[in-house]
Protein backbone atom coordinates (compact mmCIF):
# COMPACT_ATOMS: atom_id res chain seq x y z
CA UNK A 1 0.00 0.00 0.00
CA UNK A 2 1.25 3.72 -0.62
CA UNK A 3 2.25 5.81 1.86
CA UNK A 4 -0.20 8.57 1.34
CA UNK A 5 -1.11 11.44 3.75
CA UNK A 6 -4.49 13.25 3.34
CA UNK A 7 -5.42 16.16 4.95
CA UNK A 8 -9.02 16.24 6.27
CA UNK A 9 -9.58 19.36 8.24
CA UNK A 10 -7.87 22.09 9.90
CA UNK A 11 -9.13 24.89 12.74
CA UNK A 12 -7.46 27.80 14.00
CA UNK A 13 -8.43 30.41 17.25
CA UNK A 14 -6.35 32.88 19.15
CA UNK A 15 -5.32 29.95 21.51
CA UNK A 16 -4.93 26.77 19.58
CA UNK A 17 -4.29 25.35 16.06
CA UNK A 18 -5.78 22.24 15.08
CA UNK A 19 -5.51 20.04 12.08
CA UNK A 20 -6.08 16.84 11.08
CA UNK A 21 -5.01 14.21 8.13
CA UNK A 22 -5.61 10.72 7.24
CA UNK A 23 -2.46 8.28 7.26
CA UNK A 24 -2.27 5.11 5.02
CA UNK A 25 1.53 3.80 6.00
CA UNK A 26 1.89 0.38 4.34
CA UNK A 27 4.51 -2.34 4.62
CA UNK A 28 7.32 -0.08 4.99
CA UNK A 29 8.35 2.27 7.80
CA UNK A 30 7.35 5.57 6.59
CA UNK A 31 8.19 8.97 8.78
CA UNK A 32 5.51 11.15 9.66
CA UNK A 33 7.25 14.86 9.58
CA UNK A 34 6.46 16.84 12.55
CA UNK A 35 5.42 20.44 11.11
CA UNK A 36 6.83 23.15 13.30
CA UNK A 37 4.53 25.74 13.80
CA UNK A 38 5.80 29.36 15.60
CA UNK A 39 3.46 30.63 18.09
CA UNK A 40 3.16 27.70 19.69
CA UNK A 41 5.36 25.69 22.68
CA UNK A 42 3.36 22.16 22.54
CA UNK A 43 1.62 20.12 20.15
CA UNK A 44 -0.79 17.21 20.87
CA UNK A 45 -0.67 14.56 18.58
CA UNK A 46 -3.39 12.33 18.90
CA UNK A 47 -3.85 8.92 16.04
CA UNK A 48 -6.34 7.02 16.13
CA UNK A 49 -6.58 3.55 13.73
CA UNK A 50 -9.62 3.61 11.77
CA UNK A 51 -8.88 0.33 9.70
CA UNK A 52 -6.59 -2.73 10.28
CA UNK A 53 -4.08 -2.20 12.07
CA UNK A 54 -0.81 -0.03 12.21
CA UNK A 55 1.97 0.26 14.30
CA UNK A 56 3.57 3.51 15.73
CA UNK A 57 6.85 4.68 16.73
CA UNK A 58 7.81 6.86 18.81
CA UNK A 59 11.75 7.39 19.82
CA UNK A 60 12.16 3.86 18.66
CA UNK A 61 9.24 2.35 20.77
CA UNK A 62 6.70 0.74 18.75
CA UNK A 63 2.91 0.99 19.89
CA UNK A 64 0.42 -1.51 17.91
CA UNK A 65 -2.96 0.64 17.09
CA UNK A 66 -6.28 -1.73 16.15
CA UNK A 67 -9.42 -0.90 14.76
CA UNK A 68 -10.96 1.83 17.09
CA UNK A 69 -7.47 2.02 19.55
CA UNK A 70 -6.22 5.47 20.40
CA UNK A 71 -2.54 7.22 21.02
CA UNK A 72 -2.13 10.71 22.49
CA UNK A 73 0.91 12.08 23.63
CA UNK A 74 2.16 15.64 23.95
CA UNK A 75 5.51 17.71 23.97
CA UNK A 76 7.37 20.59 23.36
CA UNK A 77 7.64 21.00 19.79
CA UNK A 78 11.27 21.95 19.90
CA UNK A 79 11.90 18.46 22.33
CA UNK A 80 9.49 16.11 19.90
CA UNK A 81 10.96 12.89 19.22
CA UNK A 82 11.22 11.27 15.71
CA UNK A 83 7.98 9.39 15.05
CA UNK A 84 7.46 6.55 12.03
CA UNK A 85 4.27 4.56 11.17
CA UNK A 86 3.55 1.29 8.83
CA UNK A 87 0.71 -1.47 8.57
CA UNK A 88 -1.94 -2.17 6.43
CA UNK A 89 -4.85 -0.15 7.81
CA UNK A 90 -5.31 3.51 7.92
CA UNK A 91 -5.46 5.85 11.02
CA UNK A 92 -6.52 9.35 12.24
CA UNK A 93 -3.57 12.12 13.22
CA UNK A 94 -4.93 14.91 14.67
CA UNK A 95 -2.22 17.88 15.61
CA UNK A 96 -3.12 20.51 18.38
CA UNK A 97 -0.73 23.49 18.92
CA UNK A 98 -0.98 25.40 22.07
CA UNK A 99 0.67 27.08 24.60
CA UNK A 100 0.93 26.24 28.55
CA UNK A 101 -2.23 26.73 29.38
CA UNK A 102 -4.05 23.09 29.18
CA UNK A 103 -7.35 24.77 29.92
CA UNK A 104 -7.56 26.53 26.57
CA UNK A 105 -7.75 22.81 24.67
CA UNK A 106 -11.55 21.95 26.32
CA UNK A 107 -13.01 23.70 23.20
CA UNK A 108 -10.21 21.42 21.28
CA UNK A 109 -11.34 18.91 22.62
CA UNK A 110 -14.85 18.72 21.70
CA UNK A 111 -13.36 19.33 17.57
CA UNK A 112 -11.07 16.16 18.08
CA UNK A 113 -14.42 13.92 19.20
CA UNK A 114 -16.21 15.65 16.13
CA UNK A 115 -13.40 14.55 13.71
CA UNK A 116 -12.51 11.57 14.63
CA UNK A 117 -15.89 10.57 14.32
CA UNK A 118 -16.51 11.86 10.57
CA UNK A 119 -12.97 10.34 9.28
CA UNK A 120 -13.94 6.65 10.93
CA UNK A 121 -15.69 3.77 9.21
CA UNK A 122 -19.46 3.57 9.49
CA UNK A 123 -18.56 0.30 11.87
CA UNK A 124 -17.17 2.47 13.94
CA UNK A 125 -21.22 3.38 15.23
CA UNK A 126 -22.37 0.00 14.84
CA UNK A 127 -22.93 -2.47 17.81
CA UNK A 128 -20.46 -3.87 19.87
CA UNK A 129 -20.42 -7.24 17.68
CA UNK A 130 -18.71 -5.11 14.98
CA UNK A 131 -15.96 -3.42 16.91
CA UNK A 132 -15.20 -6.73 18.05
CA UNK A 133 -15.34 -8.55 14.48
CA UNK A 134 -13.12 -5.45 13.64
CA UNK A 135 -10.45 -5.99 16.36
CA UNK A 136 -10.94 -9.70 15.47
CA UNK A 137 -9.92 -8.94 11.90
CA UNK A 138 -7.07 -6.49 13.12
CA UNK A 139 -5.29 -9.42 15.25
CA UNK A 140 -5.29 -11.91 12.63
CA UNK A 141 -3.60 -9.68 9.72
CA UNK A 142 -1.22 -8.38 12.33
CA UNK A 143 -0.52 -12.56 12.84
CA UNK A 144 -0.30 -13.11 9.44
CA UNK A 145 2.04 -10.00 8.90
CA UNK A 146 4.62 -11.51 11.79
CA UNK A 147 4.30 -15.25 10.59
CA UNK A 148 5.14 -14.30 7.26
CA UNK A 149 8.10 -12.25 8.84
CA UNK A 150 9.02 -15.13 10.62
CA UNK A 151 8.88 -17.85 7.58
CA UNK A 152 11.57 -15.24 5.59
CA UNK A 153 13.81 -15.25 8.67
CA UNK A 154 13.84 -18.82 9.03
CA UNK A 155 14.41 -19.49 5.61
CA UNK A 156 17.17 -17.12 5.25
CA UNK A 157 19.81 -18.29 8.47
CA UNK A 158 22.15 -19.56 6.47
CA UNK A 159 25.52 -18.58 4.84
CA UNK A 160 25.38 -16.86 1.48
CA UNK A 161 21.79 -15.42 1.96
CA UNK A 162 22.12 -12.48 0.93
CA UNK A 163 23.38 -13.19 -2.06
CA UNK A 164 19.87 -15.19 -3.01
CA UNK A 165 17.81 -12.67 -1.30
CA UNK A 166 18.98 -9.13 -2.18
CA UNK A 167 16.13 -7.51 -0.38
CA UNK A 168 18.38 -8.92 2.94
CA UNK A 169 21.24 -6.21 1.86
CA UNK A 170 18.40 -2.87 2.16
CA UNK A 171 17.62 -4.12 6.24
CA UNK A 172 19.25 -4.28 9.65
CA UNK A 173 17.54 -6.42 12.17
CA UNK A 174 17.90 -4.37 15.48
CA UNK A 175 19.20 -5.83 18.88
CA UNK A 176 15.79 -7.30 19.86
CA UNK A 177 15.35 -9.46 16.65
CA UNK A 178 19.06 -10.52 16.72
CA UNK A 179 18.50 -11.86 20.21
CA UNK A 180 15.49 -13.68 19.31
CA UNK A 181 17.16 -15.54 16.03
CA UNK A 182 20.12 -15.97 18.31
CA UNK A 183 17.86 -17.57 20.87
CA UNK A 184 16.85 -20.18 18.60
CA UNK A 185 20.34 -20.92 16.68
CA UNK A 186 22.54 -21.01 19.55
CA UNK A 187 20.27 -23.49 21.19
CA UNK A 188 20.10 -25.58 17.64
CA UNK A 189 16.76 -25.83 18.36
CA UNK A 190 15.42 -26.89 14.74
CA UNK A 191 18.63 -29.32 14.37
CA UNK A 192 17.55 -31.21 17.75
CA UNK A 193 13.25 -31.43 16.92
CA UNK A 194 14.69 -32.97 12.85
CA UNK A 195 17.62 -35.45 15.13
CA UNK A 196 14.48 -36.57 17.90
CA UNK A 197 12.23 -36.94 15.10
CA UNK A 198 14.10 -39.10 12.74
CA UNK A 199 15.01 -41.19 15.83
CA UNK A 200 11.78 -42.15 17.17
CA UNK A 201 10.38 -42.87 13.39
CA UNK A 202 13.11 -45.04 12.74
CA UNK A 203 13.23 -47.02 15.81
CA UNK A 204 9.58 -47.04 15.89
CA UNK A 205 9.58 -48.37 12.13
CA UNK A 206 12.18 -50.79 12.32
CA UNK A 207 11.52 -53.73 11.07
CA UNK A 208 8.25 -53.12 11.25
CA UNK A 209 7.35 -51.15 7.99
CA UNK A 210 9.62 -51.49 4.18
CA UNK A 211 12.68 -49.50 4.37
CA UNK A 212 11.46 -47.62 1.32
CA UNK A 213 8.34 -46.42 3.47
CA UNK A 214 10.30 -45.64 6.35
CA UNK A 215 12.42 -43.73 4.50
CA UNK A 216 9.96 -42.03 2.50
CA UNK A 217 8.71 -41.26 6.46
CA UNK A 218 11.50 -39.52 7.61
CA UNK A 219 11.64 -37.31 4.68
CA UNK A 220 8.40 -35.94 5.03
CA UNK A 221 9.31 -35.34 8.59
CA UNK A 222 12.29 -33.40 7.61
CA UNK A 223 10.29 -31.20 5.02
CA UNK A 224 7.52 -30.65 7.80
CA UNK A 225 9.52 -29.88 10.34
CA UNK A 226 11.60 -27.28 7.77
CA UNK A 227 8.86 -25.81 6.63
CA UNK A 228 6.33 -25.60 9.58
CA UNK A 229 7.62 -26.78 12.65
CA UNK A 230 10.68 -24.31 12.26
CA UNK A 231 8.87 -21.32 11.17
CA UNK A 232 6.25 -21.48 14.20
CA UNK A 233 9.76 -22.04 16.36
CA UNK A 234 11.12 -18.74 15.25
CA UNK A 235 7.49 -17.09 15.10
CA UNK A 236 7.88 -18.08 19.14
CA UNK A 237 10.95 -17.11 19.99
CA UNK A 238 10.65 -13.29 17.93
CA UNK A 239 9.17 -10.17 19.39
CA UNK A 240 6.17 -8.20 18.27
CA UNK A 241 5.23 -7.02 16.45
CA UNK A 242 8.13 -8.42 14.19
CA UNK A 243 7.79 -5.68 11.26
CA UNK A 244 9.39 -2.24 13.18
CA UNK A 245 12.27 -4.56 13.89
CA UNK A 246 13.72 -4.54 10.66
CA UNK A 247 15.19 -0.95 9.45
CA UNK A 248 16.14 -0.13 6.35
CA UNK A 249 19.63 0.92 6.53
CA UNK A 250 18.86 3.93 4.65
CA UNK A 251 16.71 5.90 6.95
CA UNK A 252 18.51 4.44 10.59
CA UNK A 253 18.62 7.09 13.59
CA UNK A 254 22.19 8.13 14.62
CA UNK A 255 22.06 5.60 17.68
CA UNK A 256 20.56 3.04 15.05
CA UNK A 257 23.80 3.21 13.02
CA UNK A 258 25.98 3.50 15.19
CA UNK A 259 24.81 -0.28 16.71
CA UNK A 260 24.56 -1.29 12.77
CA UNK A 261 28.00 -0.38 12.48
CA UNK A 262 29.07 -2.52 15.20
CA UNK A 263 27.05 -5.15 14.20
CA UNK A 264 29.18 -4.92 10.99
CA UNK A 265 32.65 -4.64 12.54
CA UNK A 266 32.37 -8.11 14.74
CA UNK A 267 32.50 -10.61 12.80
CA UNK A 268 30.82 -13.63 15.08
CA UNK A 269 31.99 -16.81 13.47
CA UNK A 270 35.73 -15.80 13.18
CA UNK A 271 35.16 -14.50 17.26
CA UNK A 272 34.05 -17.78 17.33
CA UNK A 273 36.87 -19.87 15.67
CA UNK A 274 39.81 -17.36 17.58
CA UNK A 275 38.08 -18.44 20.66
CA UNK A 276 38.24 -22.26 20.24
CA UNK A 277 41.53 -22.16 19.32
CA UNK A 278 43.07 -19.67 21.35
CA UNK A 279 46.57 -20.87 23.33
CA UNK A 280 46.79 -19.19 26.46
CA UNK A 281 50.78 -20.00 26.72
CA UNK A 282 51.53 -18.48 23.40
CA UNK A 283 49.01 -15.23 24.51
CA UNK A 284 50.84 -14.87 27.91
CA UNK A 285 54.43 -14.88 25.42
CA UNK A 286 53.40 -12.28 23.52
CA UNK A 287 52.10 -9.86 26.17
CA UNK A 288 55.57 -10.53 27.88
CA UNK A 289 53.98 -12.89 30.80
CA UNK A 290 56.53 -15.18 30.29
Amino acid sequence: MKHEIKIIKKEESADTLSHMTLVTPGDEKKEIISEKVCGYLYVKREFQCVDKFVVVIIDGEPYTLKAGDRLVFSARQNDEAAIFCMGDGAMSLLCTYYNEDEAKLSTAETEIEEMLKASAPETANEPQAAAATASENAHSASFSSDLKLAYKIAFTQFRGSTLIVRSLREVWYDRALQHGIDRVQKAYIPYIIIIIGLMVIGFSGAGKIPNNTLFAIMGGWVIAALVIIVPLIFYAALPKPVAPHIKRIDSLSEDERRLYEEDLRENKRVNKIIKRYKMPDRDRVKNGRR
